[in-house]
C-alpha cells in the first residue's frame, strides 16, 4: 500500500465522490421529510390503479411502517442504483483507464510497485464507497431523530448500513477486477459497467409480475435484503451478507492479481 498514491486518488476523485454524496442526501432528506402514514395509503391506491405498472419499486405492496418505507426505497433503490453508477465510472478510472491513456506507465517507472498501485488503488475504492454511504447514514439518521414521523431504530440503520456498504462494495469488485483484466477502457466498461447494469434491471423485474420474479436469482442485488432486515429476519439476510463478503475478497485479491501478471503497453 502507498498512502500517496491513495492520497491523490482522493484528491483526483474528490468532485465525484462529493457529487453523489450530495445527490444520494438529497433522495434521502427528500424521502424521510415527505413520509407519513397517509402518504403511504396515498401511494398504495395509486399503485393499484396503474395495473402492472404499480410493481415498480414495490409501489403496490408499501409497508406501512416507515423503517420498511425507508429500507425499500432508500437502501433497496436509491442507494444500489446511483453508487453502481458511481463505481462504473471510478472504478474503469483508477486502473484500465489510466493505462489507456498511458498513464500508467508513467507510474509504473517511479518506485511504486504493480502490488503498491493495484493495492492502493483498490483501498481507496473501498474507502470512497464507505465515505459516501457513512456520511448518508450519519446524516440520516440525525434528521430521522429530528422528524417525529421517522421511527427507524439505531440498530436497524446500522445493519441497514453494513448491507448497503456490502452491496455496494460488492459493485466495486466487479468493476476493479475488469478494470485490473483490460488495458483499454471500452474492454473493461463491456464487463465492468455491462454486468452490474444487468444485474440491476434483472433486480428491477422482479417486480413486474408473478412471472418475472424468477429474474431475481439471477442477480446478486437479490443477496441485498433490505425488507428482510426492516422485519428482523435475520436468517434470511445473514446468509447474503456473507456471500457478498465473499465475492468482494475474492474479486479483488485476484484483480490484484491479474494487474500484477498482465502485459500493460508502454
Amino acid at each position: 500500500m502507498n498512502k500517496s498514491i491513495i492520497k491523490q486518488l482522493f484528491k483526483s476523485n474528490l468532485f465525484i465522490i462529493g457529487l453523489f454524496t450530495v445527490i444520494l442526501l438529497m433522495y434521502q432528506l427528500i424521502l424521510i421529510f415527505m413520509y407519513t402514514p397517509s402518504f403511504i395509503d396515498r401511494m398504495t391506491d395509486m399503485a393499484g390503479g396503474m395495473g402492472s405498472m404499480g410493481n415498480i419499486y414495490g409501489m403496490n405492496k408499501l409497508p406501512k411502517g416507515f423503517s420498511g418505507y425507508f429500507a425499500q426505497f432508500f437502501y433497496g433503490t436509491i442507494i444500489p442504483m446511483f453508487t453502481l453508477v458511481y463505481n462504473i465510472i471510478v472504478g474503469n478510472k483508477i486502473i484500465a483507464g489510466r493505462v489507456d491513456k498511458g498513464s500508467m506507465s508513467c507510474l509504473l517507472a517511479t518506485p511504486n510497485t504493480r502490488n503498491q498501485i493495484s493495492i492502493s488503488s483498490g483501498i481507496f475504492f473501498l474507502l470512497s464507497n464507505a465515505i459516501i454511504i457513512i456520511i448518508n447514514t450519519v446524516i440520516g439518521y440525525i434528521c430521522c431523530l429530528a422528524y417525529k414521523e421517522a421511527d427507524i431504530s439505531l440498530k436497524h440503520t446500522l445493519i441497514l448500513t453494513a448491507g448497503a456498504l456490502l452491496m455496494t462494495w460488492t459493485i466495486s469488485a466487479i468493476c476493479y477486477f475488469f478494470s485490473c483484466m483490460f488495458n483499454e477502457s471500452k474492454q473493461s466498461l463491456a464487463f465492468g459497467a455491462g454486468i452490474p447494469i444487468l444485474f440491476f434491471l434483472f433486480y428491477m423485474l422482479k417486480d413486474f409480475g408473478e412471472k418475472l420474479e424468477v429474474f431475481k436469482k439471477f442477480t446478486i442485488f437479490s443477496l441485498y435484503m433490505p425488507d428482510k432486515i426492516a422485519k428482523n429476519e435475520y436468517s434470511s439476510y445473514l446468509i447474503g451478507f456473507g456471500v457478498l463478503a465473499a465475492i468482494i475478497v475474492i474479486l479483488y485479491y485476484a484483480g490484484v492479481k491479474i494487474f500484477n501478471k498482465k502485459d500493460i503497453p508502454v
